[in-house]
């Protein structure tokens, strides 16, 4: 197991000593150009050292540096409880020198025991394993549970806002309220709750892009200058055009104009929030097109980040609009790692729901996440049993000329604290074969590879080897929950895209595809059924599963709703699809049993003033809505659990 040395109990164990008891470590080279001399042999091959025990007494830690390393076999400790990640080390040769080494040695008394592995860092890593025949499947779970109060990240913040004619349309239960006036009431309560130092800006786009305010500090002084300069935000002349594209330019031009280089864009989490009614007829209007020109754009405005960083903001979409719209939706699917935010004309008090991205931005504990999964000796993916959602394409292998199907990467633009996701994998072991060599490495099936930017700014990194005796010795029935739950997540992923399809096209076939879906799920809560042995892991994932049945039939009713507007049922489909999978917190009136399914951050207090009575009034409205079909979603779980007995 590996975890990070920022914790009090890992630098209390900086001074203590471990004697290796067997024949040699692999360890990750920080610093590649960094060697140990004096008689020590090894051998280099990229970033892995093989040190010879032999020439080594002891091995003695130092300060923490954030990197990752790992032994071949167990490794005796004075401290049996010592796990450590990052490390400075010194090693002594039996000569007495001693020269720095970067390495560090972790213990793996615990393979596939990942549930004893504890949370130190920004993000706490475990897997889960479950074995399916010639099928293992890999679930990575990634969580900030254990950071229960909201850091006060400083944020950049440009609001580009829609000034089309159809904002003129109104917004919530009162018809006096348009869109346009809901996102004025919605930008002066953020300038008022923004932290000093934090930056914002607006642009507003129709036809063309204007600067509506610059990207400013916030002082005391500024404030009330936006605050009086957003007065005038729904005056005016409205435009008949939506040209989003203009809008984007014009934004990402704002943030190159108060940077000086591109390191200062990784030192504040950036983030464009996009109010739109959705209806893009002008610029750019093909939504594949206008992805990739945005992409671009951003990549091109800091060559020399790598790729990792060079995707430095977070672009957010809420739409209010009655039309499908492709290019918000594929933004937001591309651009963030949330959901696709849809607030529906009757929602009551809009203004807590367009607060959410700005709460996800500013509780943040970690950003640019990059999680790189690996296959060795013959094990290969199974695509179509891989989670999609965020997954990215890699320009060039990190292997070198590998065969196909052995990395899968995924992105995540931010992570705010109190949460937890995951990520799912399935590989086909039919052709798994080792070599002679009962190394750890030797006996490798996956590697998890994590980066991601701490709260002050610097990378960190943390790897851990999977072997075949992980696998052997893994607990399945405490797999089994999260394998469950990927499985759902797969069905509703390819069940509500084929029924958002098939109402932009108009076809009357969608709410037979939902009906499916909810019998799919139904037969992988069987299965689940017929090997679970814990009740109450069963009554979980059965409450999980309920918990999406219960939204595919609230789907069916909206579109029995929208015989002659496809639009709306189009948006919620999509906001409840990515709400999901994402396990992102969206509007309260879109997702039923939210708190199961994408809970709100589990935060204590927010060290942002400002944000903690918006926080307060989604989290009421979530449970509000969450109680009231309470009574629904237990009928629903005890007739899904009767069809076993």
């Amino acid at each position: 197991m590996v975890t990070e040395t920022n914790s009090p109990r890992c630098q209390e164990a900086a001074s203590s000593r471990v004697h290796a008891s067997h024949d040699n470590l692999v360890c990750s080279l920080i610093t590649p150009k960094t060697h140990v001399d004096d008689g020590a042999s090894y051998t280099e091959t990229g970033q892995s050292v093989r040190l010879e025990e032999k020439h080594y007494e002891s091995i003695a830690f130092g300060n923490p540096i954030y990197e990752s390393i790992y032994p071949t076999k167990h490794t005796e400790m004075q401290s049996p409880s010592l796990r450590l990640h990052q490390t400075q080390v010194n090693a002594s040769s039996t000569n007495g020198n001693t020269s720095p080494c970067v390495l560090a040695v972790t213990s793996n008394d615990q393979a596939g025991c990942s549930d004893n592995d504890e949370p130190y860092g920004e993000i706490h890593v475990k897997y889960h394993i479950v074995r399916k025949d010639s099928k293992v499947q890999l679930i990575t779970e990634l969580s900030t549970e254990h950071v229960t109060s909201a850091p006060s990240v400083p944020v950049r913040i440009v609001l580009l806002v829609d000034r089309s004619g159809s904002m003129l349309h109104s917004l919530g239960q009162s018809r006096r309220h348009t869109k346009i006036t809901q996102v004025k009431r919605f930008a002066m309560q953020l300038m008022q709750s923004l932290d000093k130092g934090d930056e914002a800006g607006i642009v507003t786009f129709g036809a063309d892009a204007d600067i509506f305010y610059p990207l400013t500090a916030i002082t005391e002084d500024s404030r009330k200058q936006m605050l009086s300069k957003l007065e005038t935000l729904d005056g005016g002349q409205m435009c008949r055009e939506t040209n989003l594209s203009a809008g984007l330019r014009m934004a990402l031009k704002v943030f190159n104009d108060a940077i000086k280089t591109p390191d200062e864009l990784l030192k504040r989490k950036n983030s464009i929030l996009i109010f739109s009614d959705g209806e893009v007829n002008a610029g750019t209007t093909d939504p594949d097109a206008l992805v990739h020109e945005v992409r671009q754009n951003i990549r091109r405005m800091a060559p020399s980040l790598d790729d990792s960083t060079n995707q430095w903001v977070t672009i957010s979409v809420v739409t209010t609009g009655s039309a499908v719209s492709e290019a918000a939706y594929l933004l937001s699917k591309t651009c963030s790692s949330e959901a696709y935010y849809y607030i529906d004309k009757a929602v009551n008090d809009p203004t807590a729901e367009l607060f959410l991205p700005v709460l996800l931005r500013k509780s943040a504990v970690t950003w640019n996440v990059s999680l790189l999964i690996q296959t060795f000796n013959g094990v290969c993916f199974v695509d179509k049993e891989c989670s999609s959602d965020c997954k990215i394409r890699l320009r060039r292998t990190t292997r070198g000329n590998t065969p196909k199907n052995v990395e899968k990467a995924y992105f995540l633009y931010d992570f705010p604290a109190g949460k937890r996701r995951q990520i799912g994998v399935t590989a086909d072991i039919t052709n798994m074969s080792f070599a002679n060599d009962d190394t750890i490495d030797g006996k490798t099936v996956f590697q998890i590879r994590l980066k991601y930017t701490g709260r002050g700014g610097e990378r960190r990194y943390l790897e851990k080897l999977i072997s075949q005796i992980h696998i052997e010795k893994s607990n399945e029935q405490v797999a089994l929950g999260a394998a469950v739950k990927h499985d759902v997540q797969l069905v509703t992923n390819q069940i509500l895209r084929k029924a958002a399809d098939y109402v932009r096209d108009g076809d009357k076939r969608a709410s037979a595809v939902l009906l499916d879906g909810k019998t799919d799920i139904q037969k992988i809560c069987n299965r689940f059924g017929e090997i679970a042995r814990s009740n109450t892991v069963k009554h979980n994932v059965y409450g999980y599963a309920a918990s999406v049945v219960q939204n595919m039939e609230e789907l069916m009713k909206t579109l029995e709703g929208h015989l002659e507007n496809n639009g709306p049922s189009w948006n919620r489909i999509k906001a409840v699809s990515s709400a999901i999978n994402r396990e992102s917190p969206t509007v309260s009136d879109t997702v039923m049993q939210s708190h199961i399914l994408c809970s709100l951050p589990l935060i204590s207090e927010t060290v942002s003033p400002g944000f903690s009575d918006p926080m307060q009034k989604l989290k009421d409205k979530q449970r509000a809505k969450d109680k009231e079909s309470e009574a629904y979603l237990e009928a629903l779980l005890e007739d899904m659990e009767g069809t076993l007995r």
